[in-house]
């Protein structure tokens, strides 16, 4: 029955030869890499499709050719990805329920979290709409990032959401090479992963049109920094000393302190007498109010990031768009996904998003003045 089956004994030598040439190729693959089926099929010789085949047992291949394949799977640890599989047809009942994603929210020493409640939302509604299942997992500041990829990993998840303030040197290469990688905004350094933000420099030049166009002369940036600095920072600046140039009005030297720094920013704004400022977050508007209501009341101010809050609904100002990055952020993971792309990219996308204007009552136009627009496309 066997010498029928596989044809001759030089048949057999031959392929146990092959068989043993071949396996060696089994040790090229990057530990902790998911092994796929073209993996497989170059270390068997065979196609792609003769893998799919033997391994979900239909076709027509022969008896010595399937347990060929099916013994090399075996010894590369092969392990069949039935979300992947079912993403193809859009049918998730394979799997019981959606192909798992899970995002990190890190908590900062100072008590914030990111990625922020709105954009959990964001993510959390695109996600239910595509049909994945996301789950939130929060790490405590210190927490040891490589024992809670693996367990990811071994619980089938297939893509994660990253916070800004996320270092990708937490974990080694093979560790972020199993999953999809998305980030939502972006950090001190230059991007590592594909990330989803809202732009920083577009922002700026389109609040400083606003506010000549509505006739403001002394235009007051109170732009600040964080401690370390940030890419958003940089982008800010970039973007009011492009503005300085090329906007008719008089922009002021900027207040460039850091962000909580209430006292620098009270002594800027008595030094400096803006007809406007233009405010990186809402506390510089109330820090003036309460120190100098008259100064508050005949300065203009428009925030370059508002919340949805009764406090801070009347101020003029841009909205940053969290749900909008969330959920950006689940399409662009969705096609990481499909594409089969993981790990650190060699080349980063950024998706950039447009922050919403809001009118409010803290920018009332005064006389107005003719000027060029100072956007630009980028």
């Amino acid at each position: 029955m066997f010498w029928s089956w596989c044809g001759s004994f030089e048949c057999l030598e031959n392929t146990i030869a092959s068989f043993s040439a071949n396996e060696q190729n089994i040790n090229r693959f990057m530990p902790g890499k998911p092994v796929t089926i073209h993996d497989i099929a170059r270390a068997a010789g065979v196609s792609p499709a003769a893998v799919s085949l033997a391994l979900r047992g239909e076709g027509t291949l022969s008896g010595l050719t399937r347990a060929r394949i099916q013994e090399m799977a075996r010894k590369m640890n092969y392990r069949r990805n039935v979300f992947a599989a079912s993403l193809r047809t859009r049918d998730l009942s394979a799997s019981g329920q959606g192909m798992p994603l899970a995002v990190l929210v890190q908590k900062e020493p100072s008590g914030a979290t990111y990625p922020i409640q709105t954009a959990l939302e964001g993510l959390k509604s695109e996600c239910a709409r595509l049909g994945y299942a996301l789950e939130v997992i929060r790490l405590d500041v210190g927490a040891a990032l490589r024992p809670l990829l693996r367990t990811l990993y071994h619980r089938g998840v297939q893509g994660l959401f990253l916070p800004h303030t996320l270092n990708a040197a937490a974990a080694s290469p093979e560790d972020w090479a199993r999953f999809s990688l998305v980030a939502l905004n972006r950090g001190a350094v230059a991007p590592t992963f594909h990330t989803v933000r809202a732009s920083a420099f577009d922002v700026v030049l389109r609040a400083v049109e606003i506010i000549h166009q509505g006739g403001y002369r002394r235009i007051g940036g109170a732009l600040f920094r964080h401690d370390p600095p940030i890419l958003d920072d940089i982008g800010r600046e970039a973007a009011f000393a492009w503005a300085m140039q090329h906007c008719g009005g008089t922009l002021l030297p900027p207040h460039l302190g850091l962000h909580d720094d209430r006292e620098a920013f009270l002594a800027w704004v008595r030094r400096s007498k803006p007809d406007v400022i233009l405010g990186f977050h809402v506390g510089c508007y109330f820090w003036l109010r309460e120190s100098a209501p008259a100064l508050a009341r005949r300065t203009g101010f428009c925030s370059l990031h508002l919340e949805d809050h009764p406090d801070v609904r009347p101020l003029s100002g841009f909205f940053t768009p969290d749900v909008e990055i969330g959920r950006a952020a689940v399409v662009l993971m969705d096609s990481l996904i499909r594409h089969h792309e993981r790990g650190i990219p060699g080349e980063v996308r950024e998706t950039l998003l447009q922050r919403p204007w809001r009118p409010g009552q803290t920018l009332p136009p005064r006389r107005p003045v003719r000027t060029a627009s100072v956007s630009r496309t980028r």
